[in-house]
């Protein structure tokens, strides 16, 4: 729990951001936000339908270390559950997936926890522990905070690649006549954007900007970006002073792996949330050189 004092400072600083308020307020009425923000594990376990599912819950309980702590069965919601100090346990039996005889029982378990430290340990100690001995498939399958650290990592990766796209224009534009684009940026991307641009055309379910407001380069990806800088030409005539160094070409695509894992919704890990940091840092120093 926040103490007052953090509570109030943290306040302080939301009213004093013009538009923050408005932007937490939504948060708070998100149905997403509010589940991406309980404290929670999720695995999915099986068990063999030639074991006991009341003892196999129960030696999972007792191996993380639950047994001094009461436990309860829901028969009806066939859940069974143990309340800890800090966090809550339930192992809850999944309905059969069709009418044909199951060769194991699907299990949910649910961790959660009171707070994010806490969420922190227990992540920790549910996968150092090997539980093979008594299900014979143990997956993660939800984590709060490596999902929360997905969802702030997007901002930044949505940042990042925006003003790559407001570099890219607003120095080949000043170089070139209106043919810039055809020049400097078709020719170096790959055409990828092409493909993109015209798969949401033809989607009647899409909902599309004016065509005068969303240029073509909103459609070129990191990868589209990184041919366009480190093209040799583009390069030396124009992008070197801005980046300084080749190894930039080379983090643009670190950050294009980066963008996959979050865009296939896997959890970025507290490595890979520093490494984007680090980089979101070394980019906004080479754009601070163009703009203020």
């Amino acid at each position: 729990m926040l103490d007052s004092d953090r509570a109030y400072a943290i306040s302080q600083r939301i009213l004093e951001r013009p538009g923050l308020l408005e932007l937490v307020e939504k948060m708070i009425n998100d149905e997403a936000v509010n589940m991406t923000l309980q404290p929670r594990l999720e695995f999915l376990a099986s068990i063999s339908v030639d074991h006991s599912t009341e003892d196999t819950v129960l030696k999972f309980f007792d191996q993380a270390k639950l047994s001094p702590f009461e436990w309860d069965h829901d028969p009806d919601n066939k859940k069974y559950s143990v309340r800890a100090d800090s966090y809550s346990v339930s192992a809850e039996i999944l309905p059969e997936g069709n009418g044909q005889t199951p060769k194991a029982m699907t299990v949910l378990i649910s961790i959660e926890a009171d707070d994010f430290l806490e969420h922190t340990t227990l992540r920790e100690v549910f996968l150092e522990n090997d539980f093979s001995d008594i299900f014979r498939d143990f997956i993660l399958i939800w984590d709060t905070e490596g999902a929360v650290r997905s969802w702030l990592s997007y901002l930044s990766l949505h940042v990042l690649e925006n003003q790559m796209r407001k570099l890219i224009v607003s120095r080949l534009m000043g170089i070139e006549d209106e043919r810039w684009w055809d020049r400097r940026v078709k020719p170096k991307s790959g055409g990828t954007y092409l493909r993109y641009r015209n798969n949401e055309a033809n989607s009647n379910e899409v909902t599309h900007y004016d065509e005068d407001v969303m240029s073509d380069i909103f459609y070129t990806d990191f990868t589209a970006l990184e041919k366009v800088i480190s093209d040799p030409d583009n390069w030396e005539e124009v992008f070197e002073e801005v980046f300084r160094a080749r190894r930039s070409i080379d983090r643009i695509k670190f950050l294009n792996k980066i963008r996959r894992k979050i865009a296939h919704n896997r959890f970025l890990s507290e490595r890979n949330e520093k490494d984007l940091k680090d980089l979101f840092s070394m980019f906004n120093r080479a754009f601070r050189r163009v703009w203020r």
